[in-house]
């Protein structure tokens, strides 16, 4: 039988934050804990499983994808609306269907899960390859486009497919939390795309840390520096998608037509990025050691008017 617990940030990932034990150091709701295997953190029951759509998701999520997405990234977003919605039919009429048997319900019931997790066993392991090659060998693996594909689909995934993109989907009115999944899976399919059309204009910085401060992590591990305070949609130049890929580094998608300025880390720069990061979590912060969350928990509040000084336009003249 497939699992039914399930990571919603990949054990692969946060296993870069490990001790020589494997061990990772965490805190939730501020409180620190004893150090545990990543195995026991981030993970809910049935994240991943396939979804059961009412008729107001359905027309919810097919008025969305018809009105927000772009023409170039819609048959993204429409193929894989229709495969939530092949997989909900599946489960609202053949698994209610009088005239199969127990034995043949179980089956299919199996099934979907089985694919649902095969779906997401790809997506991490083509990820983690990428990762795992951008971290060896630098931002070259960039000018492949196979590889900047796959990891903008993580970094996007990791931005939308948590607990907190889910709590934010509420605002945008499916019926039900299996809508709210897939809405937010449509969200990363088509920002992923998005940023792909726009990558020339928007240089990647892969940011090396050497200081005596380490990145940290979270529940939400890819997040917007630049997000305004006030409760709005940013405009084009307030993007810039940070994501910490290990303690001593971190990508950095800076915002349409600009470039991020500094180039080497700072322990100055590590406090705030690692404020940032902390200000979005849900409830779960992961580091190296406890000192590292000790230094996280204490360190500045987010500083935006700080973070945009980082940033200029003219990247892509």
């Amino acid at each position: 039988m497939p699992a039914r617990k399930h990571h919603y940030v990949p054990q692969w990932y946060i296993r870069k934050w490990g001790d020589e034990k494997g061990q990772v150091a965490f805190s939730r709701n501020g409180t620190i804990f004893s150090p545990t295997n990543p195995a026991n953190i981030l993970a809910k029951r049935d994240f991943y499983a396939a979804p059961t759509l009412t008729v107001e998701d359905i027309a919810s999520l097919s008025l969305f994808v018809a009105t927000k997405s772009s023409p170039a990234v819609r048959p993204v977003a429409e193929a894989l609306l229709q495969e939530a919605l092949l997989h909900s039919t599946m489960k609202t009429v053949l698994l209610q269907s009088p005239d199969l048997a127990n034995e043949d319900k179980a089956e299919i019931a199996s099934f979907l899960k089985e694919a649902e997790e095969r779906r997401f066993a790809v997506f991490e392991s083509r990820a983690k390859r990428v990762v795992d090659r951008l971290l060896e060998t630098g931002v070259d693996i960039l000018e492949d486009p196979e590889s900047a594909a796959q990891l903008l689909e993580f970094v996007t995934g990791m931005y939308f497919r948590t607990l907190r993109a889910r709590e934010v989907g509420r605002q945008l009115r499916p019926s039900t939390d299996e809508g709210i999944a897939v809405l937010t899976r449509l969200l990363a399919a088509m920002m992923a795309h998005s940023l792909f059309f726009d990558r020339l204009a928007m240089p990647t910085t892969l940011l090396t840390n050497d200081t005596g401060r380490r990145f940290i992590t979270s529940d939400n591990p890819a997040v917007n520096i630049l997000r305004p305070d006030e409760d709005r949609v940013p405009t084009d130049d307030e993007w810039a998608v940070y994501m910490p890929l290990s303690p001593r580094h971190a990508l950095i998608i800076p915002p349409l037509d600009h470039a991020f300025t500094l180039e080497a880390s700072t322990e100055e720069l590590v406090a705030a990025l690692n404020a940032s990061l902390a200000s979005f979590a849900r409830e779960t912060l992961v580091a190296s050691s406890k000192c590292d969350l000790i230094d996280a928990l204490g360190g500045p509040p987010r500083d935006l008017a700080s973070m945009r000084r980082w940033f200029k336009p003219g990247a892509s003249q």
